[in-house]
């Protein structure tokens, strides 16, 4: 399933860029680009590489109750953590 939802993710992109490049101004589409460059690479940044270190550090773990607490925890951080992006970004 999410073989297939890459595939037209792929495709939608592939369709839409000639649309988009007809329809924009040069400068539109650089600021286009731009807004569209920040939205990909935004949550990469925001998440620190989180939810690989806890796949990295919990499965070695052997007291099962830590990746209970820990588990709920990421995404209290995580929240927190876009939280601040939002206000840097914004202000």
């Amino acid at each position: 399933m999410i073989g297939v939802t890459n595939i037209l993710i792929a495709i939608s992109s592939l369709i839409l860029l000639p649309i988009v490049t007809k329809s924009f101004t040069i400068n539109d589409y650089g600021i286009w680009v731009i807004i569209n460059t920040t939205i990909v690479l935004i949550p990469g940044f925001a998440t620190l590489g989180l939810p690989y270190t806890m796949v990295r550090f919990l499965s070695a773990e052997k007291d099962k109750n830590k990746g209970r607490f820990l588990f709920p925890c990421k995404y209290c951080i995580n929240f927190f953590i876009h939280y601040i992006f939002i206000v840097v970004f914004i202000f």
